[in-house]
């Protein structure tokens, strides 16, 4: 058997953990969630209507790492013609979370808000919501991730 002295562990440990022999720590790499989770889309979308037009549609979307987000896309041609429109965004559950993003512009096609634990309220259920120009709001599905669809989707017009 091989004796291994205190210094050469010491380095092996710090090179394990990303430090340098110069005791500076190395940067972490990027979250693995982007890379190694795949995104899916959950239940049905929401879809808004605004004076006749097709706005978008809102939607919850899942990482199979364990994280919903609400996913918002706009309509390209209600895009086009309606430059200065504006949208709110929100993910909430009936069981204790409720958070509204906004505002946001026409100039991004798809706009998403969220990254968080489905575990973060029990029972675990999920709604995804859009309002356009402060008009009612849209709801996507809202999905249980013990494995089912509760309700919805609810479509907006205005």
């Amino acid at each position: 058997m091989r004796k291994t002295g205190v210094k050469s562990r010491t380095a092996a440990v710090l090179l394990a953990l990303g430090i340098a022999a110069g005791g500076v720590a190395t940067a972490a790499p990027a979250s693995a969630r982007t890379t190694a989770c795949n995104i899916v889309n959950i239940g049905q979308p929401g879809n808004v209507y605004w004076h006749g037009q097709y706005a978008g549609q809102v939607e919850q979307q899942y990482d199979n790492c364990g994280h919903v987000l609400a996913h918002w896309q706009w309509a390209g041609a209600f895009q086009a013609n309606n430059p200065g429109a504006y949208l709110y965004v929100g993910l909430r559950s009936p069981y204790g979370y409720n958070r509204q993003w906004g505002s946001y512009g026409v100039n991004t096609k798809d706009v998403t808000v969220g990254w968080v634990d489905i575990h973060a309220v029990n029972p675990d259920a999920w709604i995804a919501m859009a309002s356009v120009n402060g008009c009612n709001w849209a709801y996507g599905t809202e999905h249980w991730y013990g494995g089912a669809d509760w309700a919805g989707p609810v479509d907006s017009s205005c």
